[in-house]
């Protein structure tokens, strides 16, 4: 009796562990409308580029999830997104080379309505194309990452870390 009383304790903790382990992480990403996201950069950088006397050079980093529908189009990442995603990550995570190895392609969503292409981490293209079908709606979870450059051009990245 005292065995498997021990069991089912132990067999209780292992899914509370699992599933308090998920929900920590879940609640690190602000659930977020990328419309709302990339329209209040849009008007932070328009007040930004009207008074010179602050830096025309920021960048910031977050973490979202947003809401989407998959439709399964990958093409390569383009070198503009690319460099900016670099910068950014040099400015806040470190080594921007780690970025060569995790991020080669892009993946087509509709969010809002619009069709957007998103960087997605490697590690992630097989499960996308396995465990999703054309239309499918899923929760991404995103690093966000911004930056204003000098001459004025806005990135409003979201980097596609894992889906749900």
């Amino acid at each position: 009796m005292n065995k498997i009383l021990i069991i089912l304790i132990c067999l209780l903790n292992l899914q509370a562990f699992g599933q308090n382990e998920w929900e920590s992480w879940d609640k690190n990403y602000t659930e977020v409308s990328l419309t709302d996201i990339c329209n209040a950069e849009k008007q932070y950088a328009e007040r930004v580029e009207q008074d010179k006397n602050i830096p025309q050079y920021y960048a910031r980093i977050d973490k979202y999830k947003i809401k989407a529908k998959y439709l399964g189009e990958f093409k390569k990442l383009d070198a503009q997104v690319l460099n900016s995603m670099k910068n950014v990550f040099t400015l806040y995570i470190g080594n921007p080379d780690q970025l060569n190895e995790m991020v080669k392609n892009k993946c087509l969503f509709e969010i809002e309505g619009y069709r957007i292409w998103l960087p997605v981490q490697k590690v992630l293209e097989k499960s996308l194309k396995k465990e999703l079908k054309n239309g499918d709606n899923v929760t991404l979870y995103c690093l966000f990452m911004n930056e204003h450059s000098h001459d004025g051009h806005l990135s409003n990245i979201f980097f596609v870390s894992e889906f749900r």
